[in-house]
């Protein structure tokens, strides 16, 4: 076990974009952050879908609501080297692979050999086929009296274990994958931490949301050659999602209050320089979770106004509105399909709010 005194992987696919719709003003490209978001008090963060001021997601429906459409079935894997992802030119009506999980889920986690783990409210990772069969696949180690069970983002590593984020409890957890699954405690002492994802070359990196209640502020983090953890980008306010463009050469991440999208580049030893502010627009309040596709272009999960954004490079564009389709904000983590069955050119969209599992087609 590891302590401090925090996978996404996308596949290459020729791309093609659209052009799209804008969500609004608000954002600039190559500003350095001189503060990467600091403010005094971070976003908040409940498991019961209330957002940073403690008021309740609305859980209403919405005028404008989209109807749904299930598809005959998405691109096999075999089909994803010559799939192509198009940025739309009106907004995406979403799919739910499933409206009625056992529990609202956070982080998700794509095997590639046609499952999909999720991580509960309650304390337990699922597992869902490409079918929207899901399961309960193991309870995840108990947490103190008064601490919130549930989790955050999900890793597979290149050790085939399953890493998990136990948001309010300060730890990491690995869940040793197979028919008798067994959790051990692989960080402990990390404040929130949020989203994992793994490089390259195998290394862990995470987000450490902070403390609001003490002033902590957020930051990134990864382990270093003898796995320990280390602040590799301090002084994020609620550092929440976490990736890397296509060639691993900048690093993305989101501040979850005021709501901004931020990169920094990385030098020959892996290394972050200066933090610049991609976008800041106010359509990113309460930013949540990131998923960059092969063209670089930077998916952000819209918490606070349950929209999917895509940030072009120039230009931040609203892809799906309300991708739970129930008229309700919540939307956290986001993850291109992977596996028998997984379309390799949707996200996969969780929501924090509600029992639901969204499918955003982009292979259009």
């Amino acid at each position: 076990m590891r302590t401090l005194n925090g996978s996404c992987r996308v596949g290459f696919l020729v791309v093609v974009l659209v052009l799209p719709w804008s969500a609004g003003g608000g954002c600039g490209s190559g500003k350095e952050a001189t503060d990467a978001g600091l403010v005094e008090d971070g976003a908040g963060r409940s498991e019961t879908g209330e957002g940073p001021d403690g008021t309740e997601a609305d859980a209403s429906g919405a005028e404008g609501r989209m109807d749904l459409h299930v598809p005959d079935g998405g691109p096999s894997d075999a089909a994803a080297d010559s799939a192509v992802i198009h940025l739309p030119e009106s907004p995406v009506v979403p799919v739910l692979l499933s409206d009625s999980l056992p529990a609202a889920v956070e982080g998700l986690a794509f095997d590639g050999k046609g499952s999909l783990f999720l991580g509960g409210v309650d304390g337990k990772v699922y597992r869902m086929d490409a079918a929207g069969n899901v399961e309960a696949y193991v309870d995840l180690l108990p947490v103190e009296e008064g601490v919130l069970a549930g989790t955050a983002g999900l890793a597979h590593g290149p050790d085939g274990a399953l890493y998990v984020c136990r948001y309010s409890a300060n730890r990491v957890e690995r869940v040793l994958l197979g028919d008798s699954p067994e959790v051990e405690v692989f960080l402990d002492g990390i404040v929130a931490p949020n989203t994992l994802l793994f490089d390259s070359e195998g290394s862990l990196w995470f987000t450490s949301s902070g403390s609001q209640t003490d002033g902590e502020p957020g930051y990134v983090g990864r382990l270093d050659a003898e796995g320990h953890p280390e602040v590799v980008v301090p002084d994020v306010v609620y550092a929440n999602g976490l990736a890397f463009s296509p060639d691993g050469a900048v690093l993305y991440f989101t501040s979850t209050d005021p709501g901004s999208l931020l990169k920094a580049e990385l030098d020959d030893q892996g290394a972050p320089g200066p933090v610049e502010v991609v976008c800041d627009s106010k359509d990113l309040a309460v930013a949540d979770g990131l998923a960059v596709s092969p063209d670089g272009t930077v998916f952000v999960a819209g918490f606070g106004t349950g929209t999917l954004y895509a940030w072009t490079g120039n230009d931040l564009v609203g892809v799906a509105k309300d991708p739970s389709g129930l008229g309700i904000v919540g939307i956290a983590s986001l993850a291109w399909g992977q596996g028998e069955g997984f379309s390799p050119t949707a996200l996969y969209v969780t929501n924090l709010v509600k029992p639901v599992l969204a499918v955003v087609e982009l292979g259009l």
